[in-house]
């Protein structure tokens, strides 16, 4: 399962989820990319990206099913947006996506 995580849990080896833009929307790192903190962390630092999504992560933290389900809609919608939030603005306004459509689930 994917998991957002602050770049400074990136470990080597770790996997892309989505493709990581700056605030130009120019790439920086493409989806599928295998990171190796060195380098990697350099460009995200440059750009001030705080956070990525990663693949194949089992997220243990979450031990709440409600939190569960929050965080797999954030990711769904992420990902059928092909949306790559770019400051706060956009995580609040993907914050007010997911409020909507959990209260009509609900």
């Amino acid at each position: 399962m994917p998991k957002e995580i602050h770049i400074s849990e990136i470990t080597d080896k770790d996997t892309l989820y989505n493709t990581v833009t700056n605030k130009y929307n120019q790439v920086l790192l493409k989806k599928g990319t295998i990171l190796n903190t060195a380098s990697h962390l350099k460009i995200l630092k440059t750009w001030g990206i705080e956070s990525i999504v990663i693949e194949g992560v089992l997220d243990d933290s979450l031990n709440d099913d409600s939190d569960q389900v929050d965080n797999e809609l954030r990711l769904q919608v992420i990902e059928k947006l092909g949306w790559d939030r770019l400051n706060d603005n956009d995580e609040v306004l993907l914050d007010i996506i997911l409020e909507s459509k959990i209260t009509k689930v609900s």
